[in-house]
Order: C-alpha cells, then structure tokens, then sequence
C-alpha cells in the first residue's frame, strides 16, 4: 500500500496462511503498532506467528537481549543503523513486547549464510528476509525492504515481494547471484527470518 508497508505485508500473509486470521491493513497497523511514515518492526509479528503454533527462527546481528535490558542505548551503540531505527522506526512501541517474544521466538545474534538459508528452505521453511530493493531490481543505491522467499528453483529463488518503492510481484523468480547481492553478499546484512508450523 505505501513504502511503509513491506514487512506488514509478508507478516499479514503469513497470518492468513499459517493462522487462519485474514487482518484487515488497520488491524495489521495496531498488531505492529505502526506509526504513519516510519518503517514498523516485526517482532509483534513474529510473537503472533509463535502464538498460533509456528515455529519462528531468527538469524540478525541484532542482539534482542542487549535491546530489551538497554533499550535506547543499546540503539544508539549501533552507530548509523542505530540511528536509522531511532529516527525513522517505531521502536519504542515495538519494545514493550521484547519480554514475550524473547520467550516465544527462537533468536541467533549472527549473520545468516546463503547456504543456511537454502538449507532452511529445503527442511520446508518459508523465509522472510530484509535486503536493498534496488539491488534486487539491479538498480544503484539503498532501500531497506522485506521479502518472502518462499523455496528454491535450481539457482533461482521464487520471491513474493509485495512492492512498495517499486512493483509488487507474486511468485518472482531471482537469480542466486541478484538474490545475494541484494541480500548483502554471502552473510545476510540484515534480518532473516524462518517460519514453519509446528
């Protein structure tokens, strides 16, 4: 629906397809606890799928401990990309549900490979994954996106990436070589998360 809205968008399809639950973009924002212009974290998200009985794996060099006893200051230690997540994010409505989704949610402070995704993808996970959209559309310069990477053809991948910045595509096929380079190289730059039912 908007640049905003990415991640909203995977998260409200995996609702519907592992949950049952068809949420209405108003319900989707008040789950997220989205703020209108800023990008809205996933960790409600990731909470709700676990409630429902999916198992959820995340790989980031995120550290969520670190987050949940510091808060701010553990942001303001990540430099540019702290910044980016205090100024242009909705934080700090996100981190009221720290507590619970430690408990829930499966968390490794690391980059994931592409090998490890791949191997995620062949034991029957769906993959979200945070990367540049530019160069998933083989453009210059950076824009943070959210994409579901739902398997694994010969050296393509099949994507349904709901747009924002750019056309949403259902079912897109992505090189291995453009999937990586988006995605930041042979470590994953950013968020990857797995998501099976139980």
């Amino acid at each position: 629906m908007d640049n905003a809205h990415c991640a909203p968008a995977v998260f409200k399809s995996l609702i519907e397809y592992f949950c049952g639950e068809k949420l209405s973009w108003e319900e989707m924002d008040r789950l997220g606890y989205s703020v209108e212009g800023k990008g809205t974290w996933t960790v409600p998200y990731h909470l709700k799928l676990a409630q429902c009985g999916v198992e959820v794996r995340i790989i980031e060099a995120f550290d969520y401990e670190a987050f949940a006893a510091e808060g701010k200051k553990y942001l303001e230690s990540l430099g540019e990309r702290g910044q980016f997540y205090i100024n242009s994010s909705n934080w700090q409505n996100a981190f009221d549900s720290i507590s619970d989704f430690l408990a829930a949610v499966h968390h490794e402070s690391r980059n994931a490979t592409i090998k490890e995704i791949d191997e995620l993808l062949e034991q029957g996970y769906l993959v979200g994954a945070e990367l540049n959209s530019r160069a998933l559309n083989d453009k210059a310069g950076f824009v943070l996106h959210y994409v579901l990477v739902k398997a694994k053809q010969g050296d393509k991948y099949l994507i349904n990436d709901p747009g924002g910045s750019t056309a949403a595509f259902e079912n897109r096929l992505v090189s291995k070589d453009l999937f990586k380079q988006a995605i930041g190289g042979e470590l994953a730059q950013y968020e990857v998360a797995a998501f099976r039912k139980i």
